[in-house]
Protein backbone atom coordinates (compact mmCIF):
# COMPACT_ATOMS: atom_id res chain seq x y z
CA UNK A 1 0.00 0.00 0.00
CA UNK A 2 0.96 3.68 -0.77
CA UNK A 3 1.75 5.80 2.32
CA UNK A 4 1.83 9.51 1.03
CA UNK A 5 4.33 11.77 3.45
CA UNK A 6 4.41 15.58 3.53
CA UNK A 7 7.69 16.83 4.77
CA UNK A 8 7.08 20.15 6.61
CA UNK A 9 10.04 22.44 7.60
CA UNK A 10 8.59 24.54 10.85
CA UNK A 11 7.98 27.99 10.87
CA UNK A 12 10.41 30.77 11.65
CA UNK A 13 11.88 30.80 14.70
CA UNK A 14 14.08 32.94 16.91
CA UNK A 15 17.05 31.19 15.59
CA UNK A 16 16.32 31.95 12.55
CA UNK A 17 15.14 35.29 12.78
CA UNK A 18 18.55 36.63 14.64
CA UNK A 19 20.83 33.72 13.17
CA UNK A 20 21.65 32.15 16.37
CA UNK A 21 22.75 28.48 16.13
CA UNK A 22 19.87 26.17 17.75
CA UNK A 23 20.24 22.51 16.67
CA UNK A 24 18.40 20.52 19.94
CA UNK A 25 17.98 23.73 22.04
CA UNK A 26 14.04 24.78 22.23
CA UNK A 27 13.65 28.13 20.52
CA UNK A 28 10.21 29.61 20.19
CA UNK A 29 8.26 30.97 17.09
CA UNK A 30 7.94 34.69 16.52
CA UNK A 31 5.34 36.96 15.31
CA UNK A 32 5.91 36.21 11.89
CA UNK A 33 6.63 32.27 12.33
CA UNK A 34 2.89 32.07 13.34
CA UNK A 35 1.42 33.20 10.44
CA UNK A 36 3.42 31.61 8.26
CA UNK A 37 2.76 28.45 10.26
CA UNK A 38 -1.14 29.32 9.63
CA UNK A 39 -0.43 29.73 6.07
CA UNK A 40 0.76 26.61 5.54
CA UNK A 41 -1.77 24.99 7.82
CA UNK A 42 -4.38 26.39 5.25
CA UNK A 43 -2.20 24.56 2.62
CA UNK A 44 -2.20 21.09 3.94
CA UNK A 45 -5.86 21.02 4.86
CA UNK A 46 -6.37 20.77 1.20
CA UNK A 47 -4.25 17.51 1.56
CA UNK A 48 -6.08 14.65 2.84
CA UNK A 49 -3.46 14.61 5.42
CA UNK A 50 -4.72 11.47 8.49
CA UNK A 51 -2.09 11.88 10.83
CA UNK A 52 0.53 14.47 12.16
CA UNK A 53 4.13 13.47 13.06
CA UNK A 54 6.08 16.16 15.10
CA UNK A 55 9.60 16.84 16.66
CA UNK A 56 9.07 17.38 20.16
CA UNK A 57 11.09 20.93 19.27
CA UNK A 58 9.04 23.70 20.23
CA UNK A 59 9.30 25.67 17.34
CA UNK A 60 8.22 21.78 14.97
CA UNK A 61 5.70 21.51 17.69
CA UNK A 62 3.84 24.75 17.54
CA UNK A 63 3.81 24.79 13.15
CA UNK A 64 2.33 21.27 13.69
CA UNK A 65 -0.01 22.24 16.55
CA UNK A 66 -1.61 25.07 14.65
CA UNK A 67 -2.70 22.64 11.46
CA UNK A 68 -3.86 20.10 14.53
CA UNK A 69 -6.33 22.71 15.86
CA UNK A 70 -7.40 23.50 12.30
CA UNK A 71 -7.83 19.82 11.57
CA UNK A 72 -8.74 18.63 14.66
CA UNK A 73 -5.70 15.50 13.97
CA UNK A 74 -4.15 14.97 17.12
CA UNK A 75 -0.07 15.18 16.71
CA UNK A 76 2.06 12.48 17.35
CA UNK A 77 5.72 13.10 18.84
CA UNK A 78 8.86 11.72 17.84
CA UNK A 79 12.49 13.02 19.26
CA UNK A 80 13.92 11.56 16.35
CA UNK A 81 12.33 14.49 14.24
CA UNK A 82 14.63 16.29 16.26
CA UNK A 83 17.26 18.95 14.14
CA UNK A 84 20.71 17.99 14.46
CA UNK A 85 22.29 17.99 17.62
CA UNK A 86 24.77 20.56 17.75
CA UNK A 87 26.78 20.31 20.69
CA UNK A 88 29.43 23.23 21.56
CA UNK A 89 27.71 25.67 18.55
CA UNK A 90 24.13 25.74 20.84
CA UNK A 91 23.07 29.19 21.34
CA UNK A 92 25.37 30.70 19.52
CA UNK A 93 25.18 33.19 16.58
CA UNK A 94 26.59 32.57 13.42
CA UNK A 95 29.24 35.26 13.89
CA UNK A 96 30.77 33.36 16.45
CA UNK A 97 30.88 30.40 14.89
CA UNK A 98 32.79 31.03 12.14
CA UNK A 99 35.49 32.69 14.95
CA UNK A 100 35.50 29.91 17.53
CA UNK A 101 35.21 27.16 15.59
CA UNK A 102 36.65 27.58 12.37
CA UNK A 103 37.69 24.46 11.31
CA UNK A 104 34.22 23.05 12.02
CA UNK A 105 32.59 25.90 10.48
CA UNK A 106 34.55 25.37 7.02
CA UNK A 107 33.53 21.92 6.92
CA UNK A 108 29.85 22.78 7.54
CA UNK A 109 29.77 25.86 4.45
CA UNK A 110 31.96 23.89 2.04
CA UNK A 111 31.96 20.15 2.80
CA UNK A 112 28.97 19.20 4.69
CA UNK A 113 29.22 15.94 4.11
CA UNK A 114 32.29 15.68 6.35
CA UNK A 115 30.63 18.02 8.98
CA UNK A 116 30.16 16.70 12.76
CA UNK A 117 29.24 19.35 16.03
CA UNK A 118 31.77 19.55 18.05
CA UNK A 119 30.50 17.40 21.35
CA UNK A 120 27.43 16.59 19.38
CA UNK A 121 26.12 14.32 15.68
CA UNK A 122 27.65 14.23 12.70
CA UNK A 123 25.97 14.83 9.20
CA UNK A 124 25.92 11.35 8.59
CA UNK A 125 24.67 10.66 11.87
CA UNK A 126 21.81 12.70 11.10
CA UNK A 127 20.97 11.04 7.81
CA UNK A 128 20.68 7.68 9.10
CA UNK A 129 18.57 8.49 12.09
CA UNK A 130 16.37 10.75 9.72
CA UNK A 131 15.88 8.11 6.90
CA UNK A 132 15.07 5.17 9.45
CA UNK A 133 12.42 7.30 11.11
CA UNK A 134 10.57 8.58 7.93
CA UNK A 135 10.93 4.91 6.73
CA UNK A 136 9.39 3.77 9.64
CA UNK A 137 6.73 6.19 9.87
CA UNK A 138 5.88 4.97 5.93
CA UNK A 139 5.80 1.14 7.12
CA UNK A 140 3.56 2.42 10.26
CA UNK A 141 1.22 3.88 7.98
CA UNK A 142 0.38 2.43 5.41
CA UNK A 143 -2.23 3.74 2.67
CA UNK A 144 -2.20 6.57 4.54
CA UNK A 145 -1.18 10.40 4.21
CA UNK A 146 0.82 11.75 6.68
CA UNK A 147 2.36 15.17 7.94
CA UNK A 148 5.95 15.34 9.08
CA UNK A 149 7.26 18.55 10.68
CA UNK A 150 10.85 19.00 11.42
CA UNK A 151 13.82 20.97 10.60
CA UNK A 152 16.07 22.40 8.24
CA UNK A 153 19.25 20.36 8.51
CA UNK A 154 17.33 16.76 9.29
CA UNK A 155 15.37 17.74 5.73
CA UNK A 156 18.59 18.74 4.03
CA UNK A 157 20.37 15.82 4.65
CA UNK A 158 17.51 13.29 4.47
CA UNK A 159 16.55 15.04 0.78
CA UNK A 160 19.97 13.99 -0.01
CA UNK A 161 19.48 10.36 0.56
CA UNK A 162 15.51 10.43 -1.25
CA UNK A 163 16.77 11.95 -4.59
CA UNK A 164 20.29 9.28 -4.59
CA UNK A 165 22.75 11.86 -4.60
CA UNK A 166 26.57 10.43 -3.27
CA UNK A 167 26.58 11.79 0.53
CA UNK A 168 29.74 13.90 -1.02
CA UNK A 169 26.97 16.14 -3.43
CA UNK A 170 24.78 17.32 0.02
CA UNK A 171 26.72 20.86 -0.74
CA UNK A 172 24.11 21.04 -3.59
CA UNK A 173 21.37 20.04 -1.65
CA UNK A 174 19.41 23.11 -1.03
CA UNK A 175 17.98 24.97 2.19
CA UNK A 176 14.03 25.04 2.01
CA UNK A 177 12.42 27.94 2.73
CA UNK A 178 10.45 27.66 6.25
CA UNK A 179 7.26 26.24 6.31
CA UNK A 180 8.26 24.74 2.91
CA UNK A 181 6.55 21.63 2.24
CA UNK A 182 7.85 18.59 0.32
CA UNK A 183 6.12 15.65 -0.89
CA UNK A 184 6.72 11.63 -0.80
CA UNK A 185 5.61 8.66 -1.83
CA UNK A 186 6.32 5.44 -0.42
CA UNK A 187 5.40 2.24 -2.19
CA UNK A 188 6.59 -0.89 -2.55
CA UNK A 189 9.67 -0.24 -0.08
CA UNK A 190 10.45 2.64 -2.17
CA UNK A 191 10.80 6.41 -1.64
CA UNK A 192 10.26 8.63 -4.49
CA UNK A 193 9.77 12.28 -4.75
CA UNK A 194 6.98 14.16 -5.88
CA UNK A 195 7.80 17.58 -5.16
CA UNK A 196 10.10 19.54 -2.78
CA UNK A 197 10.62 22.75 -0.86
CA UNK A 198 7.53 24.38 -2.36
CA UNK A 199 6.37 27.77 0.02
CA UNK A 200 3.71 29.03 -2.54
CA UNK A 201 1.63 29.55 0.18
CA UNK A 202 3.80 32.89 1.56
CA UNK A 203 3.79 35.48 0.23
CA UNK A 204 7.79 37.06 -0.54
CA UNK A 205 7.14 39.02 2.40
CA UNK A 206 6.46 36.61 4.71
CA UNK A 207 9.37 34.01 3.97
CA UNK A 208 12.73 33.58 6.07
CA UNK A 209 15.14 32.27 3.94
CA UNK A 210 14.43 33.98 0.66
CA UNK A 211 15.09 37.40 2.72
CA UNK A 212 18.21 37.14 4.50
CA UNK A 213 21.73 37.95 2.98
CA UNK A 214 23.54 34.56 4.03
CA UNK A 215 21.47 32.59 1.54
CA UNK A 216 21.96 35.06 -1.28
CA UNK A 217 25.47 34.88 -1.18
CA UNK A 218 25.25 31.00 -1.71
CA UNK A 219 22.99 31.79 -4.53
CA UNK A 220 25.24 33.74 -6.20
Amino acid sequence: MTTVIYIIRHAEAEGNKYRIFHGTSDSDLTPNGLLQARKAAEALMELGIEKIYASDLKRAYKTARIFSDMSGIGITISKALREIDGGLWENKTWRALEDIFPEEYNTWENMPHNHRMPSGESMEELQKRAYEELERIAVADPGKTVAVFTHGTFIRVLLCKLTNRPFDQLINVKWHENTAITKIVYDNGKFSMEFEGNYDHLDLSMATVYNQDWIRKQED
